[in-house]
């Protein structure tokens, strides 16, 4: 027999169900109202040709769902359909409204998503509202992305410590507290080679200075009776530095140190001159 049919007598009202195989006439009889349903085929339509794989599909999946997550936590939430539809529009080699479902997302597309994905992402976990109310998942999220830019920037271990050690006083990005672990992960995206600076060199009179320093600690702090008095004690202390220097330079020089002052009562002449030395 040809014609099967599958009857469910459910309360007052029948639902038939019909499978036929080539022409067919069926009369029912019931008592009460007969629901006729026919059954809907439906059409699987195949990605577009070019399409990300399997694989690319479910990354995109679990960015999303990060989003979404992020967003809530955040305060500003996006809604899944509203993170879809936004990702599509950039399937931009698609056209200019992009695709209208993931399976047709081209494969070309696929780095410029993750890359758009990462940064509203991004964009959100650095947002002070959503630090305050997950502050350990953003730690997490921070050291996990110093780590990826340490790899990717090929910085070394000692490099990496020696860099944290001077900037912040830590050994480790895990001791650092929120503000300094938001600049250095900042640091660490923006292409960051943990390469301390090399030390200013200092100028003439920040070395003059210095040895003036240096002689007033072996002084005791007891000052100079006179410029004259100051200045042959510098040639004495260090030649290399005081020697052969006039007293109109010496005088600039003096003018700007604030390391010590003359002897009260002692005003410095015009007439002076450096001391002969034997």
């Amino acid at each position: 027999m040809d014609n099967v049919i599958y009857m469910d007598q459910r309360l007052h009202n029948a639902t038939v169900n019909l499978k036929t195989g080539g022409g067919a006439r069926v009369n029912v009889e019931s008592e009460a109202g007969i629901t006729v349903r026919p059954k809907i085929i439906r059409q699987i339509v195949p990605p577009a040709e070019g399409s990300i794989s399997a694989g690319q599909r479910a990354e995109f999946q679990e960015k999303i769902k990060e989003w979404v997550k992020v967003s809530n936590t955040a305060g500003k939430p996006v809604a899944w359909g509203e993170a879809w539809s936004r990702l599509f529009r950039k399937a931009k080699s698609a056209g200019k409204k992009g695709v209208t479902r993931i399976a047709d997302f081209p494969a070309c597309d696929f780095e410029e998503g993750m890359k758009y994905l990462r940064m509203e992402i991004g964009k959100l976990s650095k947002s002070s509202r959503y630090i305050q109310n997950d502050p350990e998942t953003a730690r997490r999220k921070m050291l996990a992305v110093i780590h990826h830019k340490k790899k990717a920037n090929k910085v070394g271990d000692v490099a990496y410590r020696e860099y944290l050690l001077a900037e912040f006083g830590a050994t480790s990005s895990a001791g650092l507290d929120m503000a300094s672990l938001m600049r250095f992960r900042d640091y660490m995206q923006g292409g960051g080679k943990c390469i301390l600076p090399r030390p200013k060199e200092k100028s003439l009179q920040e070395r003059r200075v210095d040895s003036l320093v240096r002689l007033m600690q072996l002084r005791g702090g007891e000052p100079f009776s006179s410029l004259d008095n100051a200045q042959v004690a510098l040639i004495e202390h260090d030649r290399g530095l005081f020697d052969g220097l006039g007293l109109d330079a010496f005088r600039k020089f003096w003018g700007r140190q604030k390391v010590t002052k003359l002897k009260r009562g002692r005003k410095a002449s015009s007439q002076e001159v450096p001391l002969k030395r034997g």
